[in-house]
Protein backbone atom coordinates (compact mmCIF):
# COMPACT_ATOMS: atom_id res chain seq x y z
CA UNK A 1 0.00 0.00 0.00
CA UNK A 2 1.07 3.69 -0.03
CA UNK A 3 0.87 6.56 2.15
CA UNK A 4 -2.61 8.59 2.89
CA UNK A 5 -1.07 10.90 -0.13
CA UNK A 6 -1.96 8.48 -2.66
CA UNK A 7 -4.65 7.64 -4.90
CA UNK A 8 -7.26 5.04 -3.42
CA UNK A 9 -10.44 3.03 -4.91
CA UNK A 10 -10.99 1.51 -1.79
CA UNK A 11 -8.82 -1.89 -2.70
CA UNK A 12 -5.54 -2.80 -2.43
CA UNK A 13 -3.62 -1.41 -6.06
CA UNK A 14 -0.71 -1.86 -7.29
CA UNK A 15 1.52 1.08 -6.94
CA UNK A 16 5.33 1.84 -9.19
CA UNK A 17 7.64 4.18 -8.22
CA UNK A 18 10.81 5.42 -10.16
CA UNK A 19 10.26 4.90 -13.54
CA UNK A 20 9.57 1.51 -13.18
CA UNK A 21 6.97 -1.13 -14.97
CA UNK A 22 5.17 -4.59 -14.32
CA UNK A 23 5.47 -6.83 -16.80
CA UNK A 24 2.30 -9.84 -16.85
CA UNK A 25 2.65 -13.43 -17.75
CA UNK A 26 0.66 -16.27 -17.05
CA UNK A 27 2.79 -19.18 -14.90
CA UNK A 28 1.81 -21.59 -17.61
CA UNK A 29 3.10 -19.46 -20.07
CA UNK A 30 -0.78 -20.24 -21.84
CA UNK A 31 -1.73 -16.96 -23.59
CA UNK A 32 -4.74 -14.42 -22.26
CA UNK A 33 -6.45 -11.31 -23.08
CA UNK A 34 -6.03 -7.81 -21.76
CA UNK A 35 -9.54 -6.31 -20.73
CA UNK A 36 -9.63 -3.62 -18.88
CA UNK A 37 -7.93 -2.09 -15.93
CA UNK A 38 -7.61 1.16 -13.75
CA UNK A 39 -4.98 3.38 -13.83
CA UNK A 40 -4.38 6.52 -11.40
CA UNK A 41 -1.46 8.70 -10.23
CA UNK A 42 0.54 7.36 -7.41
CA UNK A 43 1.12 10.75 -5.60
CA UNK A 44 -1.47 13.07 -5.23
CA UNK A 45 -1.37 16.86 -5.38
CA UNK A 46 1.33 17.57 -8.12
CA UNK A 47 -0.07 18.71 -11.04
CA UNK A 48 1.06 16.02 -13.23
CA UNK A 49 -1.02 13.71 -15.82
CA UNK A 50 -0.25 10.13 -16.48
CA UNK A 51 1.24 8.70 -19.24
CA UNK A 52 1.26 4.75 -19.87
CA UNK A 53 2.70 2.79 -22.42
CA UNK A 54 1.52 -0.72 -22.68
CA UNK A 55 3.32 -3.41 -24.72
CA UNK A 56 1.97 -7.13 -25.36
CA UNK A 57 3.40 -9.71 -27.42
CA UNK A 58 1.64 -12.72 -28.88
CA UNK A 59 -0.01 -13.98 -31.92
CA UNK A 60 -0.47 -10.64 -33.61
CA UNK A 61 3.01 -9.75 -33.22
CA UNK A 62 4.19 -6.69 -30.77
CA UNK A 63 0.67 -4.59 -29.97
CA UNK A 64 1.38 -0.87 -28.02
CA UNK A 65 -1.00 1.28 -26.77
CA UNK A 66 -0.52 4.39 -24.83
CA UNK A 67 -2.74 5.51 -21.99
CA UNK A 68 -2.71 9.49 -21.14
CA UNK A 69 -5.00 10.81 -18.55
CA UNK A 70 -4.92 14.79 -17.23
CA UNK A 71 -3.38 15.67 -14.26
CA UNK A 72 -6.68 16.12 -12.84
CA UNK A 73 -8.18 13.17 -13.61
CA UNK A 74 -5.44 11.28 -12.70
CA UNK A 75 -5.98 11.73 -9.08
CA UNK A 76 -8.85 9.09 -8.92
CA UNK A 77 -8.63 5.24 -10.62
CA UNK A 78 -10.37 5.48 -14.25
CA UNK A 79 -11.35 1.90 -16.22
CA UNK A 80 -9.54 1.80 -19.43
CA UNK A 81 -10.92 -0.80 -21.83
CA UNK A 82 -9.17 -2.64 -24.18
CA UNK A 83 -9.96 -4.69 -27.45
CA UNK A 84 -6.69 -5.13 -29.69
CA UNK A 85 -4.92 -7.03 -26.64
CA UNK A 86 -5.98 -10.62 -27.22
CA UNK A 87 -3.99 -13.60 -27.96
CA UNK A 88 -0.93 -12.49 -25.86
CA UNK A 89 1.96 -14.06 -23.93
CA UNK A 90 2.78 -11.42 -22.25
CA UNK A 91 2.14 -7.42 -21.49
CA UNK A 92 4.54 -4.83 -20.13
CA UNK A 93 3.09 -1.43 -19.04
CA UNK A 94 5.94 1.25 -18.48
CA UNK A 95 4.91 4.82 -16.77
CA UNK A 96 5.74 8.05 -19.46
CA UNK A 97 9.33 9.82 -18.52
CA UNK A 98 7.63 13.14 -17.20
CA UNK A 99 5.87 11.42 -14.22
CA UNK A 100 6.58 7.33 -14.18
CA UNK A 101 4.74 6.78 -10.79
CA UNK A 102 1.81 4.93 -11.22
CA UNK A 103 -1.28 2.98 -9.55
CA UNK A 104 -3.05 0.05 -11.33
CA UNK A 105 -5.65 -1.67 -9.92
CA UNK A 106 -8.36 -4.03 -11.35
CA UNK A 107 -6.88 -5.69 -13.98
CA UNK A 108 -9.08 -8.04 -15.52
CA UNK A 109 -7.36 -10.68 -17.73
CA UNK A 110 -9.38 -13.78 -19.39
CA UNK A 111 -7.96 -16.97 -20.64
CA UNK A 112 -7.69 -17.54 -24.51
CA UNK A 113 -9.40 -21.38 -25.33
CA UNK A 114 -6.46 -23.70 -26.24
CA UNK A 115 -7.64 -25.28 -29.51
CA UNK A 116 -8.54 -28.95 -28.19
CA UNK A 117 -10.83 -27.04 -26.14
CA UNK A 118 -12.65 -25.70 -29.74
CA UNK A 119 -12.88 -29.02 -30.86
CA UNK A 120 -14.04 -30.07 -27.80
CA UNK A 121 -17.15 -27.49 -28.52
CA UNK A 122 -17.71 -28.15 -32.07
CA UNK A 123 -17.85 -32.04 -31.60
CA UNK A 124 -20.25 -31.15 -28.90
CA UNK A 125 -22.50 -29.24 -30.62
CA UNK A 126 -22.38 -31.54 -33.53
CA UNK A 127 -23.62 -34.70 -31.39
CA UNK A 128 -26.26 -32.33 -29.57
CA UNK A 129 -27.52 -31.21 -33.60
CA UNK A 130 -27.11 -35.57 -34.61
CA UNK A 131 -29.55 -35.80 -31.51
CA UNK A 132 -32.26 -33.83 -32.52
CA UNK A 133 -31.99 -34.88 -36.11
CA UNK A 134 -32.96 -38.56 -34.50
CA UNK A 135 -35.54 -37.26 -32.86
CA UNK A 136 -37.40 -35.04 -35.37
CA UNK A 137 -36.84 -37.84 -38.01
CA UNK A 138 -38.10 -41.05 -35.17
CA UNK A 139 -41.16 -38.45 -34.84
CA UNK A 140 -42.42 -38.22 -38.74
CA UNK A 141 -45.18 -40.47 -39.46
CA UNK A 142 -44.05 -43.31 -41.89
Amino acid sequence: MCSPGCASNGTTAFYLFNESSVTINRPDAEMFSLISLDVAKTFLGNDKPVTLTLTATGLNGVVTSTILIDAEAADAFSTFKFEDFTNIHSLTITGGQEFPEFAIDNVILSPVPEPASWATLIIGLGVIGGAFRRRRLARRPG
